[in-house]
């Protein structure tokens, strides 16, 4: 290279220097950006995987009680001992025409010991039918039923989309011997969606 191609060259640098130092900068900014996209995709796969791991643990070590399903509508159900609103005394045995069931499933290795549930069925927020299943226990793979009455006028009222329908269920458990009974807590709230015709829930928490 010569030193009048030298002397150009350098001309054109000093010229258009700022140019060249945005250039930089930007290309700078694109890479720290990329830096930051990869750095938060790890994280994130790193979170999900942690979250998985916690999961897998908590259900080896400790009963998981959960839904097998969404809660369905069936027909009439007979409450040997139940409890029925406020301004009602309880009753031996009661029968409903109409019930909405779901499956209890205990999905550890882990046996669900002293297993309750309470539930309660909610008309326009206000409490139309509270019930308590007696205390059962859940071995992984076994399930069982439990049941909610409802008269026929509040179906059709559910149905029809004049009442709107929430359901809270409580159930305490615990697992290995010695244990408090209340130990583990699965609270789920089930709404019944007239849309689609289904129940489904909102919210769903296990402690």
């Amino acid at each position: 290279m010569s030193d009048e191609e030298g002397s150009k060259i350098l001309r054109h640098l000093d010229r258009h220097k700022s140019l060249y130092e945005i250039g930089g900068i930007v290309i700078a900014i694109g890479l720290s950006g990329w830096a930051n996209i990869i750095s938060s995709k790890a994280l994130k796969s790193t979170a999900e995987s942690l979250r998985k791991q916690e999961l897998e643990f908590r259900i080896r070590n400790r009963p998981y009680v959960i839904f097998d399903g969404e809660p369905t509508f069936g027909d009439k159900t007979t409450y040997e001992s139940f409890e029925f609103t406020s301004d009602n005394k309880n009753v031996d045995k009661y029968t409903f025409p109409k019930s909405i069931n779901v499956q209890l499933q205990n999905v550890s290795e882990i046996p669900a010991q002293h297993v309750q549930c309470t539930i309660v069925a909610y008309l326009n927020d206000k409490q139309a039918n509270k019930t308590n299943v007696v205390s059962i226990s859940l071995i992984k793979g076994a399930s069982k039923t439990i049941t909610i009455g409802l008269w026929d006028e509040w179906y059709k009222a559910i149905t029809d989309g004049s009442k709107e329908l929430s359901i809270n269920y409580t159930i305490i458990y615990s697992g290995m011997l010695g244990e408090n009974p209340t130990e583990y807590q699965t609270s789920i709230k089930a709404v019944f969606d007239l849309k689609t015709n289904r129940i489904h829930y909102p919210e769903y928490h296990i402690k």
